[in-house]
């Protein structure tokens, strides 16, 4: 970060280019999630999506992931792994928002 004038040794940082790879695989399957990419989606590309997400540590926002891994799989006709993937968004929403899975504060 020469613009700033330190140099940053966060894990992010410091895996470089690999790092930014995956953040625009991310924003390409979102895309095509989204409907926004001429490319059709399937499940595997929500499943994709979950992976990464895992894989950069994103936590926080997993629950997006989940989100259109429920939504490919019940377009898919896959209703147990939609439902699977919807309790998951949910619960990582929740935790995320900082409300257990009973409603209450954490």
């Amino acid at each position: 970060m020469e613009l700033l004038q330190f140099s940053c040794s966060c894990s992010r940082c410091l895996a470089g280019n690999s790092s930014d790879t995956s953040l625009e695989q991310i924003i390409t399957l979102q895309e095509a999630l989204n409907g926004t990419s001429a490319s059709p989606t399937t499940t595997n590309h929500a499943l994709d999506l979950v992976d990464l997400y895992k894989q950069e540590g994103f936590d926080a926002f997993i629950d997006i992931a989940y989100r259109y891994a429920a939504l490919t799989h019940t377009a898919a006709g896959k209703l147990d792994k939609a439902g699977e993937f919807a309790r998951k968004a949910a619960d990582a929403f929740a935790l995320g928002d900082g409300i257990d899975g009973l409603g209450k504060e954490v």
